[in-house]
């Protein structure tokens, strides 16, 4: 139970005929309805303070000049009646300050002012559409908060450079994403299908895998000037071999190979649930040849929850690098950078710590 830094006795805004006593902690405001009689007690409302906007604490007006309001602004995540997941809704909270004889005006302010600086904290929205949409961006545009974020330097064996932030897949992953194009018009059930199609005819790739342990070398966040721009120095060049304190795969066999630079793939797989925006990591799975039908799909079922690594899946391989390799030796294939198909063929990646800014 968290301890809480403020609290106290407040009624509804509206009529006074409620009252509520709340609790302020680090994390959260709980409100807890305060009824008559006492045995009839209802559980307690916890409010995630990640969900805050703001809040105002002012005095009345006019011939209401002696009370005090608090009013917090909440935007937490509800399911809507035809939406595809949850969306953010605005939830605003008003309350009346419930005032002692003995009580003083200045330490009053003081302490919502304080109450005010508390209820400002920060979470990602996840994707919505339309008016939802808007209303998510508009909560991250006035919560303000900026954070770091990982770019990721793709060399392709054409020679292009390609910066990426959210992942790098070959095999299973990227044939589903780009043959489930054909059933883009219903939407993102195109993924379910795409899947089972795959499933039908499972494909082996034969390649080469190697990859620089994140323990390797620290990990700092990248600077961006004009002498560096962002110098790959971690990777050898392309028709090099690798550099001796890189980790070469032994199978050479693959179903897929995801590395993965956030922790979703899309808004319903939890592809690298230990994944954050700026961790300096790329967390790389790789599923090798052997693996049942019936299995595949449970770890893509698990994956919904961010659960598949528990499945005990001894094909299932997930490591921690820094830099990784890949020499795709199938002659056909499909690989895609962010969900875009891009030059089959050897490619290589090197993760820059915190080289870019995202407001969050």
């Amino acid at each position: 139970m968290e301890e809480p830094r403020m609290h106290g006795i407040f009624t509804d805004a509206d009529t006074g005929r409620l009252t509520y006593a709340l609790s302020l902690s680090d994390n959260r405001l709980t409100v807890q309805r305060v009824p008559s009689p006492p045995s009839q007690t209802p559980a307690p409302e916890h409010l995630d303070l990640r969900d805050c906007l703001g809040s105002r604490a002012h005095r009345g007006e006019r011939e209401d000049r002696d009370a005090y309001y608090l009013c917090v602004y909440f935007y937490p995540y509800r399911r809507r009646w035809m939406a595809w997941g949850p969306v953010r809704q605005r939830d605003e909270r008003r309350f009346r300050l419930v005032l002692n004889s003995d009580d003083n005006n200045d330490d009053e302010e003081e302490e919502e002012d304080e109450e005010d600086a508390k209820l400002r904290e920060a979470e990602r929205a996840s994707p919505v559409w339309g008016e939802d949409l808007l209303t998510s961006c508009g909560f991250l545009l006035c919560k303000g908060l900026v954070s770091g974020l990982d770019l990721i330097s793709v060399q392709l064996s054409s020679g292009a450079r390609l910066f990426s932030f959210l992942s790098l897949a070959w095999g299973f992953v990227a044939d589903v994403d780009i043959e489930s194009e054909t059933f883009r018009q219903i939407g993102a059930l195109r993924f379910i299908l795409g899947t089972l199609v795959r499933l039908a005819s499972l494909r082996i790739y034969q390649g080469k895998l190697a990859y620089l342990p994140a323990e390797v070398t620290d990990s700092v966040p990248s600077t961006v000037t004009d002498e560096n721009l962002l110098n790959d120095h971690l990777m050898a060049p392309l028709e090099q071999p690798v550099p001796q304190n890189w980790t070469i795969v032994e199978e050479r066999e693959f179903v897929l190979v995801l590395a993965m630079f956030q922790s979703h793939l899309s808004e319903d797989l939890m592809a690298a649930p230990g994944a954050r925006a700026d961790d300096g990591i790329i967390h790389l799975f790789y599923l090798t040849a052997g693996v049942s039908r019936a299995t595949l799909l449970r770890l893509f079922r698990a994956m919904q929850s961010g659960t598949h690594l528990e499945c005990g899946c001894a094909h299932l391989v997930y490591v921690r690098a820094q830099a990784i390799r890949l020499e795709p030796m199938s002659a056909d294939g499909v690989m895609t950078v962010d969900g875009e198909r891009v030059h089959y063929g050897p490619v290589q990646a090197q993760v820059h710590r915190a080289a870019a800014r995202i407001i969050c």
